[in-house]
């Protein structure tokens, strides 16, 4: 199922294969925890706190300092995630398999390639789309500063790559 890492399989092999399995295996349920405990974090606590500032009339200062804070919250979430992304890709040699590896291992390294992609894409459209329009809803002009300001401080996307020596700052910029 999709999801799930076909690793039980290959690190069963004797030799190089079960030792570099191993490793992907405790990076697989590090990972795993994170997204869950993130995925239940953003339901019970972020997504209603959205909800509610839309829902505010008159003052939402209070509700917009709350959810500012949940969303410092969840960006420092992405940058351990990223650093748990950063060692499947150092692990996996850039996701390149080994000349002896299976057809299993082949696309144990082609899953993880693309959960990367998939992550990458979960926490940009997060921190550089939806906290700041989120914000937007209570200063409505201050939404076009909100992009100003990311391109100022280092995004969560850019520390990424930067973790696995990827994208220049300014390549990172044109993400935003």
């Amino acid at each position: 199922a999709r999801g799930e890492v076909p690793d039980q399989k290959v690190a069963g092999s004797p030799g190089e294969p079960a030792r570099l399995l191993l490793g992907v295996r405790s990076v697989c349920k590090t990972i795993s925890e994170k997204i869950s405990a993130h995925t239940a974090e953003e339901n019970e606590q972020g997504c209603p706190a959205i909800r509610q500032l839309e829902g505010a009339g008159g003052d939402k200062a209070e509700r917009t300092f709350a959810l500012k804070k949940e969303f410092e919250k969840l960006e420092i979430e992405h940058l351990s995630t990223g650093a748990a992304l950063a060692q499947f890709n150092q692990l996996t040699d850039s996701y390149t398999p080994p000349d002896w590896a299976c057809g299993t291992m082949r696309a144990l390294y082609d899953g993880l390639r693309q959960m990367e992609k998939d992550m990458q894409q979960h926490i940009h459209e997060e921190n550089n789309v939806l906290f700041p329009r989120a914000l937007a809803l209570a200063y409505p002009l201050s939404f076009h500063f909100a992009w100003v300001i990311r391109l100022l401080r280092a995004p969560a996307h850019s520390a990424l790559h930067a973790a696995r020596g990827g994208h220049s700052p300014a390549r990172a910029a044109a993400y935003v």
